[in-house]
Formats: C-alpha cells, structure tokens, sequence
C-alpha cells in the first residue's frame, strides 16, 4: 500500500485541480463564443449575441449582475454590467444610496460627507 500511495496522492490532487479547471471552464472566452476576437478588424459581434455573453457570465459569476437600462431607439435591451466583489453585490442599494447622497449634498454636513465618502466603493458599470 505505502507504494501506492503517492499515486493515490497525486490521483487526488489531479482530480481537485480538474474539478476546479471544469468550473472556470464553465465560462467560454469571448473568442470562444463570439467566434472571433473582440475588436479584430472587420468582426463585429451581433447586438443579441452580446447581451447573450453577458448574461452567461452573469448567470456564472457571483461578481457580475446585469440590470437594464431600457431599450435603445431600435428597441434592443441595452444592458448595465456591474462588476464588484461579491459583498459589494449584495450592498449595491447601499452604496448607490451613499453616491446619491454625495452627488446632491443638502443639508449633508462636511464630517457626514467624509463619512459616506469613506464607506462608499468604486464599483465599475
């Protein structure tokens, strides 16, 4: 058995490490999907084939959600991306409320304002 064993050791190791593989292959590259590379001369990729990607990486990432902000003047969805950590997703409200607050500042005293401003977080849309 003590001949076996780093076998089995390394058995155990290839399968955790595979397992891990699988999940982050679970995305595909935006090449992979879109069929070409993004910004190569003369390809581009359709509108709902876009919004089709972004949903998948929604749909597989606890640090990107989706919201809408409404149709484009031919009707198409015109998707918001939220790209944070996955505690900043479950704070959004919070931190919209925080920048609302320092963006229209009445009635905010200057050490409220530097308060909001420390606890507020960069959050790329």
């Amino acid at each position: 058995m003590r001949r076996y064993r780093p076998l089995l050791y390394t058995l155990v190791l290839t399968t955790l490490a595979c397992a891990e593989l699988s999940q982050a292959a679970e995305v595909p590259t935006p090449e992979s999907f879109l069929g070409h590379r993004v910004g190569e001369d003369r390809k581009l990729a359709p509108w709902p084939r876009v919004v089709e990607y972004l949903r998948l990486l929604d749909a597989a990432s606890d640090r990107v959600s989706i919201e809408s902000a409404g149709l484009s003047t031919r009707g198409n969805e015109m998707p918001v991306v939220v790209l944070t950590s996955e505690e900043n997703q479950k704070d959004l409200d919070r931190y919209r409320e925080i920048s609302r607050r320092l963006a229209h500042p009445d009635g905010l005293s200057e050490d409220e304002a530097r308060r909001l401003a420390a606890e507020g977080k960069t959050i790329a849309l």
